[in-house]
């Protein structure tokens, strides 16, 4: 049995072992496995993300199953649309569907405050188009530049609300 609630302050170290386990558990070759440790470092200290909680800069819902926080989608609020930032889930929830309840959350979320678009940023070299275009998102082609050789490949999916 799940549920997904708002994440809080108290939920910061949970949010940061859930993207550790996600992260480390793919399939990096040495550079990739660098690129991926110092994103973590960076991008999921508990400091940032007590920083994106205050600030309400960035969203957070967790899911749970059986009262244990399994997943986490983060977005933030821009003028035209809700941006999906970071989806994970715990690799051994694999295949039980919370990332796709996670989005559909956050567009359930977005249609009730009049959004008309949710975009998802995806980073990484390896995306499952289908996935994603499954849940009704599309490509949007060319909208990041190339990146160096120390950064991640980045995706832009969006959704139309109607």
């Amino acid at each position: 049995m799940y549920i997904i609630r708002r994440a809080t302050l108290d939920d910061v170290e949970a949010i940061r072992s859930i993207a550790e386990k996600a992260w480390l558990t793919g399939h990096f070759n040495s550079r990739e496995r660098q690129y991926a440790l110092l994103t973590l470092e960076q991008v999921y200290s508990a400091e940032e993300i007590r920083i994106l909680l205050e600030g309400k800069v960035q969203f957070f819902l967790l899911i749970e199953d059986t009262l244990q926080p399994v997943g986490f989608i983060s977005w933030s609020v821009e003028p035209l649309a809700f941006v999906i930032h970071q989806t994970y889930c715990l690799p051994s929830t694999q295949g039980k569907g919370y990332v796709s309840l996670l989005i559909n959350e956050v567009l359930r979320i977005a249609a009730e405050e009049g959004k008309k678009t949710v975009d998802l940023k995806i980073s990484t070299p390896q995306v499952n188009l289908r996935y994603y275009n499954n849940l009704g998102f599309e490509l949007v082609p060319n909208e990041f530049p190339s990146t160096s050789d120390n950064a991640g490949v980045e995706f832009l999916f969006r959704q139309h609300i109607y």
